[in-house]
């Protein structure tokens, strides 16, 4: 018996590029995430197309600031 066990079919893979891959993918997600927000808070507040881009420019550099 060599204790490969379940994870035989993986051994190909290293973990730390598993690892990286999943978190490359959750970071994308949250990302995706955030700019359904952003959208929603400007719908909802009923920004002006004209001004969203100051609007996200200086709330960002505000909660940078902090």
């Amino acid at each position: 018996m060599t204790g490969d066990g379940a994870a035989a079919p993986f051994k190909c893979y290293s973990w730390r590029k598993v690892s990286k891959a999943s978190t490359l993918a959750m970071a994308m997600a949250m990302a995706m995430d955030n700019i359904f927000v952003i959208a929603l808070i400007f719908s909802f507040f009923a920004i002006l197309r004209a001004y969203q881009h100051r609007v996200l420019f200086w709330g960002i550099r505000f909660c940078n600031h902090w």
